[in-house]
């Protein structure tokens, strides 16, 4: 899902000041779900494999089935221990995608 979406319904960005990871997300909707999703930006392994994640649990889903993935659901995806230094990171993409829905 790493790409610019052309056509989109949503758009959101995403910042950790304490690392520097940016992400820019943008969500095109067709019938109430999620029909493509998108992201660019950059920062460490964990944010970016975070938002991978997420953009793929999040395709085909309804605002309110997105609305109830919670934080640790975030941190299960990521199948590894998050230490509370590095939770930032790993909750950036989540954050966003929160936002923009």
């Amino acid at each position: 899902n790493h790409k610019e979406l052309g056509e989109f319904d949503a758009e959101e960005t995403g910042h950790n000041p304490t690392c520097g990871d940016r992400v820019a997300l943008r969500i095109k909707f067709e019938d109430e779900k999620v029909r493509d999703i998108g992201w660019t930006g950059e920062g460490c392994a964990i944010s970016q494999a975070a938002i991978s994640l997420i953009t793929d649990e999040v395709k085909s889903k309804s605002k309110n089935e997105i609305r109830n993935i919670s934080k640790d659901d975030m941190i299960a995806m990521l199948g590894i221990p998050i230490s509370h230094t590095r939770l930032k990171c790993a909750l950036l993409g989540w954050q966003t995608i929160q936002k923009a829905i």
